[in-house]
């Protein structure tokens, strides 16, 4: 059992400190500067012999063996040719390609980063497909980034972030570069109409009406950005709080923790119905239970997101980027966080039709310019999105939670829309808010 002396330590900034730079040496980072792959692309096995051969010997540079326990995953991928493969199938293939070795003898190891796909709990996935509107500008070079943590560390990052803020005391005056950050000021959607353009030139009252539009998609642009950043914030605040209820975590320890434990599960018992009610969450219908239903369930995945567009016009049409998070409990079969994604993520491409560049296709939208130098950019810009995924998710997260006792048997699914313009895991911003405001404790000791 510890002592009040060590307790006091490891409960304070300077221990927090101490702790935080143990969990960053237990990290795994991989980077591949080749063009991103899939499974059934040409090059997709030599590609991943390659991938787990350079990653092992990363590994074993640093000391590193092979994850036995849950597993969080931070994904970046970016691709440079055209047409580039679907989020999706890029995050199915190298969860693959991290689990066992295709060649355990050349490797001299069953596995690379874990043994089975299976121990991800966490995972956010990026995919950046180069896009460079100005041509004048060299385009980012392609390849893939790798970050792997075990749960308990995550977990831990989570409960110290909740600590600091809670010794910062700044809610509700969060800095604007604060992850718990919510711009209340940003939320109208309702801009202020302009006035008629009657009795204008025709010269002077087109480029009125065009203002006038522009002004009308920035203010809904605004209030898109302050709801979506509300979302993460709330999100943040909830794993947080509460982040023994991410699965793989281990329970509380009994003995003369037992306040500790019942203080987390009445919280729990607050805030996670609380955050899966959320205004733009959007409970999916749990998972199918038997092969021949999968059918049925994008059916009906397909219509709640319909319905859920029909319930909040703010986002028709989307202006901002997108991170999809979704918020899984599995059902008594369990199911893979990939296949999550797999099978759920092409619907809502589908469905919402978020853009990689909304001002650009807006301004596509609008009379082009006959002639000069405008016209050259505008056709140029034009020509670059054809060679793009125009409509696609360009960030998503899966976050998995333990069952409960009230959990049914097909398991949930919840789906929220957050910021995809910061383009960071819930877990990594609770990272970086922790190591960024120790210092400031520190000074203040």
């Amino acid at each position: 059992m510890r002592s009040p002396d060590a307790d006091s330590y490891l409960d304070g900034p300077l221990g927090w400190t101490h702790q935080s730079m143990q969990r960053l040496l237990r990290e795994v980072h991989l980077a591949d500067e080749s063009e991103p792959a899939t499974k059934k692309q040409r090059a997709g096995r030599h590609r991943a012999i390659e991938f787990q051969r350079n990653a092992v010997t990363a590994m074993r540079s640093a000391g590193r063996r092979s994850m036995t326990g849950a597993v969080a995953l931070d994904v970046d991928f970016t691709c440079s040719e055209r047409n580039p493969p679907s989020i999706h199938h890029l995050a199915k293939h190298l969860l693959d390609v991290l689990g066992p070795a295709i060649n355990p003898k050349d490797l001299g190891r069953q596995s690379v980063v874990y043994r089975d796909d299976r121990q991800v709990k966490l995972l956010h996935v990026t995919l950046d497909q180069a896009w460079n509107p100005s041509p004048d500008t060299a385009p980012k070079p392609a390849g893939t980034h790798v970050i792997a943590r075990p749960i308990r560390d995550v977990a831990e990052d989570l409960r110290v972030a909740d600590e600091i803020r809670s010794h910062l005391d700044r809610w509700p005056y969060e800095d604007d570069t604060s992850p718990f950050h919510i711009p209340v000021e940003d939320f109208d959607e309702d801009p202020m109409p302009w006035p008629p353009q009657d009795g204008f030139p025709p010269e002077e009252a087109e480029s009125l009406a065009g203002l006038a539009r522009f002004d009308q998609h920035w203010s809904l642009l605004r209030a898109q950005e302050a709801h979506l950043a509300a979302t993460n914030a709330y999100l943040l605040s909830y794993l947080c709080a509460c982040p023994n209820d991410i699965a793989g975590t281990r329970e509380l320890p009994a003995g003369g923790f037992e306040a500790h434990t019942e203080h987390a599960a009445s919280l729990s018992e607050i805030y996670r119905p609380l955050l899966l009610t959320l205004p733009f969450g959007l409970p999916l219908p749990g998972f199918a239970l038997a092969s021949g239903e999968w059918k049925r369930y994008g059916q009906l995945a397909r219509a709640a997101l319909a319905s859920f567009l029909d319930q909040w016009p703010l986002f028709r049409p989307l202006l901002v980027p997108v991170t999809v998070t979704l918020l899984v409990t599995p059902s008594i079969r369990g199911m893979d966080l990939d296949n999550i994604a797999l099978t759920l993520l092409p619907i809502i491409h589908e469905v919402l039709r978020p853009h990689i560049d909304p001002f650009t296709v807006h301004q596509l939208g609008l009379t082009p310019p006959v002639s000069g130098p405008e016209h050259e950019e505008h056709v140029q810009a034009l020509r670059r999105l054809r060679s793009l995924n125009e409509y696609s998710v360009t960030a998503y997260q899966v976050i998995e939670l333990k069952r409960t006792p009230r959990t049914p048997a097909e398991g949930t699914i919840t789906l929220l829309l957050g910021d995809g313009i910061r383009r960071q895991s819930v877990w990594g911003a609770a990272s970086d808010y922790l190591r960024h405001n120790l210092t400031a404790l520190l000074e203040h000791e």
